[in-house]
This record gives structure tokens, C-alpha cells and sequence, in this order.
């Protein structure tokens, strides 16, 4: 079903009438792309509270159940293709697609796996649009030169998109691998001498 939302009740029966206690929470739950199963923990905490005694022979207690419930929520990055093959005179762009959010993600970070001095990059956020947020990172050719020269004889590099979620912290990472070439940068010239005897 599209709806996210879900209704959890609490109940206990109390006293010799056998007196409905109960209490609600409403949750939305959110399945990420990536993720094929997930856990939806609540959890709930029972207080008593005595409010009133009726001043009877045969008084009634009303009794008072105070309920927390507390729900875990999981979220993932997906990047798609996984791998391009670039030449470093061209651009390239990345999406990062963060799906099934139930709000807007700041702070999306996007690591290059190769030190690279003055690489600058300069990703965007995205906005987020019903429960689905694309971050995009753009590389310029002078970029792709400067990845390439970093990594000497090997092409590829791996671009890593990331997000941190839940009071942890906890990280949450989508690549793509790139390998980058530089054709026709070197000419061999041949010198032929000839010799002519006379």
C-alpha cells in the first residue's frame, strides 16, 4: 500500500471489572530501495499514576497508564550506474538519489577516494520531493584532468556519495567507480636518416 501510516494500540485490562485500558500511536513507516527487510521496534513503557478515591464503602480507583513509544527509522543512498568510463576533456555529473525520506536531508558528503590538491568540489543537496531527495555532484574536465593525474598509470577512481542517520550517526554510502583516460597526450616521432652514398 502507499500509505506509510500505521496505527500500534497498547492494551491492558485493570481492576475487578475488568476496565480497557488502552493507548495509540500512530507511526509512518519508510522502506529504502536498497533494502529488502527492515525493523520497526516500539516500545512501551507503563507508568501508574493513582488519581482519585471515592470516599464509599465499596470505592472504585481510576487508574491511569501512561504509554512512550519510541520507533526506528532507516535510511539509504543509491547511485546508479555504479561505474562510467570518462575521457578527462569532458564533464561528468553524479546523482545520489536518497529515497523513501520522510524529510529533507542536509549536508550530503562526496568524497573522491584519491588526495587530490584543489580538487573543490562543490555538490549540491537536492530538495526533496514527496519522500525521494537526489544530491548531485558535477565534475568539470579540469577536475577529471586532476583525478587522473593523481592516480598516475591507473584510470579509475571511486567517487563516494554519503549520509549520516539516527542518534549514531550511523554512515550510509553509495559509489560509483569512474576510470578516466587522456587520449593522444603523447607523440612518438620517428626520425628516419638516410644515408646516400655516392
Amino acid at each position: 500500500a502507499s500509505n506509510p501510516a500505521h496505527v500500534f494500540t497498547c492494551k491492558i485490562t485493570v481492576g475487578t471489572s475488568n476496565q480497557v485500558v488502552t493507548a495509540t500511536q500512530t507511526v509512518s513507516i519508510y522502506t529504502p530501495g536498497k533494502i529488502s527487510a527492515y525493523t520497526l521496534q516500539v516500545n512501551c513503557f507503563f507508568s501508574f499514576r493513582r488519581l482519585f478515591v471515592l470516599p464509599k464503602k465499596n470505592s472504585n480507583v481510576l487508574n491511569v497508564f501512561v504509554i512512550r513509544c519510541h520507533t526506528v527509522f532507516i535510511s539509504v543512498a543509491a547511485i546508479s550506474p555504479t561505474s562510467a568510463t570518462l575521457m578527462s576533456v569532458d564533464t561528468h555529473s553524479i546523482n545520489c538519489v536518497l529515497s523513501d525520506l520522510p524529510s529533507q536531508y542536509t549536508g550530503v558528503q562526496w568524497i573522491s577516494g584519491t588526495t587530490v590538491t584543489d580538487l573543490a568540489l562543490a555538490p549540491q543537496d537536492g530538495t526533496i520531493s514527496g519522500n525521494t531527495q537526489t544530491s548531485t555532484l558535477s565534475l568539470s574536465a579540469a577536475q577529471l584532468a586532476k583525478l587522473k593525474r593523481a592516480g598516475g598509470n591507473n584510470p579509475s577512481r571511486v567517487i563516494t556519495c554519503k549520509i549520516a542517520v539516527g542518534k549514531q550517526n550511523t554512515p550510509i554510502t553509495a559509489i560509483q567507480a569512474i576510470s578516466v583516460y587522456t587520449p593522444g597526450k603523447t607523440i612518438h616521432q620517428i626520425f628516419i636518416r638516410l644515408f646516400i652514398l655516392e
